[in-house]
């Protein structure tokens, strides 16, 4: 580490990593009073967790990084169980998943395993700043320097697609973000964008940043024009594990233990019984997008997977694989797994154009509803209306795609708050001239408005390429700009 620079350091996963936390599983002779059919299978997975574990942490020792691991008294079995229950807590496997990094501070949220790390803690601590209240989850939040994506996580039912209710999902979102505007938004403001997102939970399952410009992506995001506008995107299909139908016991498939030939319906009844939140599920997770970036040119993977491996190679990247086998036991990857403490970089801004710091996009499935639902309506806004037919030979998913990525990059950039694309239907209208299309844009005030319309400017770049496909594809174009009213609600 450079002298007089922080302990705590992070603005993006791309920067030359210095420090990284990795995870541990518990001793083996912690399960030595369980009945033998399950201590048998404990010992397995417990020692090829840890064979694979050290070899992870020779391979980034290899890089010239630093790893911590969490300290684990041996002797002392009982610092570690549940009260409640009497069994032992989930193991400190997967640092991320409750802790986070952003800018010189660590928000550490594993309350009941701080003693693991509390050494490493009381060091950052003179440097750094070190936040045991605010829970901050490095799998949920995303960093690009001064713009921060936090992807919130509400609830397993939830994100399983069981809340159909739309009067619950709007409950589970308004209770959400009340506490991420008491609590999160006033600690960024300051120095960051902060957006807010209900996607997944944990968006380091959905995709990953590369580099500037270039990141790995699945089907479980969608926003990714919104959110990286102009960036390149390798896409993947489906998890490798997509179609394994290995599993042991009476599971329901969500977990599965390679090489554990002795797995008995003992063992999966304890997973069951005591073990619940130890696993989640592997068949759902792309251990693939789950990577380290070491720096911009060598990613750490899991597993070999030849199409990425081509891609990221044609981008200058190098693929090294470093195996974890019981990741389809604690459904975690590598990127799980570790948690980024020091990556050698300053903070950077790489989105001007989306202005001020504070809250800025809200990407939910309540979609343009969410600020009058969430009360956030302000006391009014400029909409600006477009009408226009498309031109012959261009489909209407042409047309709507071509308008939607145009508008999702001024969305991005801060200078549109919001957009709809509608079509008429029926043919219904009581104006005989009026356009099949109607296109709303919405304005917070006329300065923005006015900042909008001189962006959009002939220039080069994405955004006058589609600026460029919005003028061919559209006809018989009529504007007008309406305001709310009265001003105040």
């Amino acid at each position: 580490m450079e002298p007089n620079k922080p302990s705590v350091n992070l603005h993006n996963c791309w920067d030359p990593l210095e420090e990284i936390w990795l995870g541990d599983v518990w001793p083996a002779s912690f399960y030595d009073d369980l009945d033998p059919d399950i201590r048998e299978s404990w010992y397995k997975i417990t020692e090829m967790s840890k064979e694979d574990l050290n070899n992870i942490q020779r391979i980034l020792e290899s890089f010239g990084v630093k790893v911590r691991r969490p300290v684990i008294d041996e002797n002392n079995k009982q610092k570690y169980v549940n009260p409640k229950t009497g069994k032992l807590y989930k193991p400190p496997i997967t640092p991320r998943d409750l802790n986070g990094v952003i800018g010189n501070t660590i928000f550490f949220g594993e309350k009941y395993l701080e003693s693991c790390w509390r050494p490493y803690l009381n060091e950052y601590s003179k440097d750094s700043e070190v936040n045991l209240h605010l829970h901050v989850s490095g799998a949920s939040t995303v960093k690009l320097g001064r713009d921060i994506l936090f992807d919130r996580w509400l609830g397993m039912d939830y994100h399983s697609g069981n809340v159909t209710d739309q009067k619950e999902v709007i409950k589970r979102i308004k209770l959400d973000y009340a506490w991420f505007k008491e609590r999160l938004v006033p600690k960024f403001t300051g120095d960051y964008r902060i957006h807010y997102s209900t996607y997944g939970g944990h968006s380091d399952s959905c995709f990953m940043t590369v580099k500037p410009g270039l990141l790995l992506g699945t089907k479980y995001w969608e926003d990714y024009d919104t959110f990286f506008p102009g960036w390149e995107r390798i896409m993947l299909t489906d998890p490798t594990y997509i179609n394994d139908t290995k599993w042991n016991g009476q599971n329901n498939n969500r977990w599965f233990v390679p090489g554990v030939d002795n797995t008995t319906p003992q063992f999966s009844k304890y997973i069951e019984q005591f073990c619940e939140d130890w696993i989640g599920n592997y068949t759902e997770t792309y251990f693939e997008v789950n990577n380290i970036m070491i720096d911009q040119n060598n990613m750490l993977c899991m597993g070999e997977h030849p199409t990425v491996f081509e891609a990221m190679r044609k981008k200058g990247v190098t693929c090294h694989i470093a195996p974890f086998r019981a990741r389809t036991f604690w459904d975690g990857g590598l990127h799980c797994i570790t948690l980024d403490i020091r990556r050698r970089g300053e903070l950077t801004d790489m989105f001007p154009n989306r202005g001020q710091y504070g809250p800025k996009i809200k990407s939910t499935e309540l979609g343009p509803k969410f600020d009058i639902l969430m009360n956030e309506k302000p006391s009014g806004k400029n909409i600006y209306h477009i009408w226009a037919d498309k031109k012959e030979g261009i489909t209407d998913m042409e047309f709507y795609k071509g308008m939607k990525e145009f508008f999702q990059i001024l969305v991005s950039e801060g200078l549109l708050e919001s957009f709809r694309i509608t079509r008429m239907k029926l043919g219904f209208r009581s104006i005989d001239a009026l356009p099949e299309w109607h296109i709303m844009m919405e304005f917070q005030t006329m300065q923005q408005l006015d900042d909008c319309f001189a962006r959009v400017q002939p220039q080069e770049g994405e955004l006058e390429e589609k600026h460029q496909t919005f003028n061919k594809f559209a006809v018989n174009v009529q504007h007008a700009l309406y305001r709310d009213w009265p001003d105040g609600y």
